[in-house]
C-alpha cells in the first residue's frame, strides 16, 4: 500500500501546479498584461508598455506560491518548475496578442502577413539570397542593434533577427508614423517586407527605450530629407 501511495504522490498533480493551476496562473498573468494601466487595445500608439510586461510576469510568483500551499507542495523544485512553465506559456501567448491588439500594429500590413513573416529560428544567416535579391540583415544582441545605421534599397527584403534570450518588439517609424509594430521572440526573426519606399526610417523597441537604429532605404540616388552617395 505504501508503494501505491508513493506512486500517487509522484503523479502529475503532485509535480508543480497541474493543468488547472497553470491555467489559472497563465490566465491571470494575461489579464494583467491586457488590462494593467488601462486596456491594451485602447492605449496610445506610442506609449511604452514596459511596466505592463513587468507586472504581468511579477504576478506569476505569488500566484504560484499561493496555489502550491495546499497539500504542502510548496517546494523549491515545484515552485521553479511551475513559474518557468507559466512564464514561458505567457510569453508565447502575449507575443501573439501583441501583434493583433497593440494599436498601430495593423498599420500598412495584415495579420496574415505577420503570421507568414514571423519565423521562429535558432539562428538566421546574416545575409541571405531570395529571388536573386540580397536580404538586408539587421541584428539585435545585448538589447542593442549591432550598428547605428543600416542602408538598403527599394525592393530589398529587410530581416531583423533577435540573438537575445528575451523578447523585443520591432517598431518601424516613418517620421512620427508607425509603419509596422511586431513582437520579436527570443532567437526569432521578422521580415519587414519589400514594400518600403525610399526614405529615412527608425526602428525602436517598446520594451527597451535605448534600442533604436536608423534605416535608410534608397533607390540608388537619394532618400527623402538626405543625400546618399
Amino acid at each position: 500500500m505504501r508503494s501505491g501511495q508513493d506512486t500517487r504522490q509522484l503523479g502529475p498533480s503532485r509535480l508543480g501546479l497541474g493543468l488547472i493551476g497553470q491555467l489559472v496562473v497563465i490566465s491571470t498573468s494575461l489579464a494583467v498584461f491586457l488590462l494593467f494601466g488601462g486596456p491594451l487595445w485602447t492605449s496610445a500608439r506610442e506609449v511604452p508598455h514596459t511596466s505592463r510586461f513587468l507586472m504581468s510576469y511579477a504576478i506569476i510568483l505569488p500566484l504560484v506560491a499561493i496555489l502550491l500551499l495546499p497539500g504542502r507542495r510548496l517546494t523549491l523544485w515545484n515552485f521553479l518548475m511551475s513559474v518557468t512553465i507559466a512564464a514561458s506559456a505567457k510569453m508565447l501567448i502575449s507575443a501573439c496578442l501583441w501583434s493583433f491588439v497593440v494599436p498601430g500594429t495593423a498599420a500598412r500590413y495584415s495579420p496574415s502577413d505577420l503570421c507568414r513573416n514571423v519565423v521562429l529560428a535558432e539562428r538566421t544567416a546574416t545575409r541571405r539570397s531570395l529571388d536573386n535579391v540580397e536580404i538586408l540583415s539587421i541584428d539585435i544582441r545585448g538589447n542593442h542593434y549591432l550598428r547605428e545605421t543600416y542602408a538598403g534599397q527599394t525592393g530589398q527584403g529587410v530581416v531583423v533577427t533577435n540573438h537575445d534570450t528575451v523578447m523585443h518588439t520591432v517598431h518601424l517609424y516613418d517620421g512620427g508614423d508607425t509603419v509596422k509594430n511586431v513582437a520579436l521572440p527570443a532567437f526569432g526573426s521578422v521580415e519587414l517586407g519589400r514594400q518600403l519606399s525610399s526614405g529615412k526610417y527608425r526602428i525602436g523597441c517598446d520594451l527597451h527605450t535605448n534600442e533604436t537604429v536608423e534605416l535608410l532605404i534608397t533607390d540608388g540616388t537619394t532618400v527623402r530629407g538626405s543625400e546618399v552617395e
